[in-house]
């Protein structure tokens, strides 16, 4: 296999005229179903001219919360009666269900680092905003820009943005023009195509000034289930269709949709709530009737596996965080209608979600799109080197692989949600930003670096080190066999436990650990780990002040976690 340096790939994106095309970043784990995230050994090297974009919206801000899934499960005929209660008025947006952030607003800047965060990690290389209702939603569309911006600041990749149009196209298009392009605010934001910043707007309908600026794509709406020139679908039934720019036969752009509203067997337009739509479970022609069907993205899979086979040069997903839909009954009575999301199986939305199927969406969209555009293979380890515990840090400088965290991910949270909601988070507390290891005859070393000084180790739930040994199979808590920091002894000493199984840990011995400013370095015999040798491979997982030991989901939430939510490093001292 040909291998490629970080920084020859770099060049490689770099000399597209595309948009910032981003490898996805070496991140393993296994979703709630136990699906393994593809290392590199098993997906080709990265293709710096394939991209993703995903469907994102910044219209939650509703003045009441009205919860689809919660007013099906507490009133047993709900879908039967458009009645208000238990329904919202006609015209009010209902939540199809709840968010793992809660009923948050778009501009809520905790959120919007969140799912920077979340999204760079899966992959995704720009959000693709709803404009289609001629709204542009201004404040959120700045608030989230000064967010990524300030990222982006930090040396972190972010996804870059664009925007879809489509009622009143040009001057909706026009807006867009004049809010950020015409004054040249965050071009670094840019997503560009064709060597202009995107635009997914019907080029008959904009202006000259709009047209000489962007490259313009047609939304293609999916009344019509066709190949396509120049317009970009955003959503379509398996086998889905294609858009192409010059060559018929070379797809440009196709979508990946989690669901469809259209009907399970005409694929014309059809209403979530009418039961005759693509909902979550659905793929083969026909609902999966097994029990929670919905949370093994059968349909999503699928469409995926439509992707691969027509390998366009952009894939579109459907989507991010949609969340919400108008009831738009316009009857006193027969059941509620509902279009785009109606609930847990007819909806379409990755964002994690509270309960239901979790993270699950969010780590098979990331292990596709890893498949999709392939990885960078694992950089060689440094060689083998002793760490003095009472030494200078300077000794780590040398160490590679470096695995980074995002930066500011400890920030408070204090803002207004939807309806009566306000939403305050203090748990940050040490903010992880760099994390090494190497290792020796005798002993395994691990290095934390944070953002500030490293708090008192007699803080609860402290620089928890999480510890899979890959050639060891043992009753373990997700994968993770060994926890150091369970119990810190004092200023020199901490405890290493091995899992019984769950969330239960036994103790098997101190280790030595020292702590100077925001550096923090750790020691611990490799025999107690039960590694022999020199040619080993563990992952590992770094957690501080979680406040729900035990639940992984809690990672997305609390204090910090490097990586993020289900992630974990991988080092190995040999290739794979």
């Amino acid at each position: 296999m040909k291998r490629y340096s970080l920084f020859c790939l770099i060049l490689l994106i770099c000399a597209t005229t595309n948009g910032q095309a981003v490898a996805p970043p070496a991140l393993y784990g296994a979703d709630a179903l136990g699906r393994h995230m593809p290392d590199a050994s098993t997906v080709r090297v990265f293709q710096p001219d394939r991209h993703v974009g995903i469907f994102y919206f910044l219209w939650l801000n509703q003045n009441k919360v009205y919860d689809n899934s919660l007013i099906l499960q507490e009133n047993p005929n709900a879908a039967e009666t458009n009645a208000s209660p238990p329904w919202g008025p006609k015209g009010a947006y209902h939540f199809w269900g709840k968010p793992l952030y809660g009923y948050y607003r778009s501009d809520d800047p905790w959120v919007l680092r969140r799912h920077a965060a979340l999204l760079s990690d899966a992959g995704v290389d720009f959000l693709i905003f709803d404009a289609t209702n001629s709204l542009i939603y201004e404040d959120v569309v700045k608030n989230l820009c000064k967010v990524f911006a300030k990222q982006r600041r930090l040396g972190e990749h972010v996804p870059q943005i664009t925007f879809m149009v489509n009622s009143n196209a040009g001057k909706t298009a026009e807006k867009i023009y004049n809010l950020l392009y015409k004054p040249g605010l965050y071009s670094e934001l840019w997503y560009r195509w064709q060597g202009k910043p995107l635009l997914i707007c019907d080029p008959a309908e904009a202006t000259k000034e709009v047209a000489e600026f962007f490259t313009l794509r047609k939304a293609h709406w999916p009344f019509d289930l066709v190949n396509t020139h120049n317009a970009w679908h955003w959503e379509a039934t398996y086998p889905q269709v294609y858009s192409y720019d010059e060559n018929p036969r070379k797809p440009e752009q196709v979508n990946v949709s989690v669901g469809q509203n259209l009907h399970q067997e005409t694929g014309k337009v059809a209403m979530m709530s009418s039961g005759e739509a693509r909902g979550r479970s659905f793929h083969k022609g026909q609902v999966d009737q097994r029990p929670n069907a919905y949370g093994y993205g059968f349909n999503f899979q699928e469409q995926w596996e439509r992707a691969f086979e027509l390998d366009p040069e952009v894939v579109f997903v459907t989507g991010w965080n949609e969340w919400i839909a108008m009831q738009l009954n316009r009857k006193d009575h027969g059941p509620p209608v509902f279009c785009d999301q109606y609930d847990l199986e007819l909806s379409r939305d990755v964002e994690m979600m509270s309960g239901g199927y979790d993270d699950s969406y969010y780590m098979q969209m990331a292990s596709n799109i890893r498949k999709y555009k392939g990885m960078v293979p694992a950089a060689n380890t440094t060689a083998s080197k002793t760490i003095d515990l009472a030494g200078s840090f300077t000794q780590w400088e040398d160490v590679l692989p470096l695995y980074r965290d995002h930066g500011l991910d400890t920030l408070p949270r204090d803002h207004a949600g939807c309806g009566d909601n306000h939403y305050r988070n203090a748990t940050g507390r040490n903010d992880f930003r760099i994390l090494k290891v190497t290792h020796d005859q005798q002993n395994l070393s691990f290095y934390a670096e944070t953002g500030e000084d490293i708090s008192p180790a007699t803080d609860p739930n402290w620089m928890w080190l999480l510890i899979d040994v890959k050639e060891k199979k043992s009753a373990n808590w997700e994968g993770f066999d060994f926890l150091i920091n369970r119990k810190v002894a004092g200023d020199s000493l901490t405890s290493l436990d091995r899992c019984t199984g769950g969330w239960h840990w036994k103790p098997v011995a101190s280790v030595e650990y020292r702590v100077t400013g925001n550096q923090m370095h750790v020691v611990i015999p490799k025999a107690l780990l039960g590694i022999q040798g020199d040619r080993f491979t563990l992952e590992f997982k770094w957690i501080d002040n979680c406040q729900e030991p035990g639940d992984i989901m809690d990672g997305y939430t609390n204090g910090d976690t490097a990586p993020e939510g289900r992630f974990r490093y991988r080092y190995a001292t040999h290739w794979q």
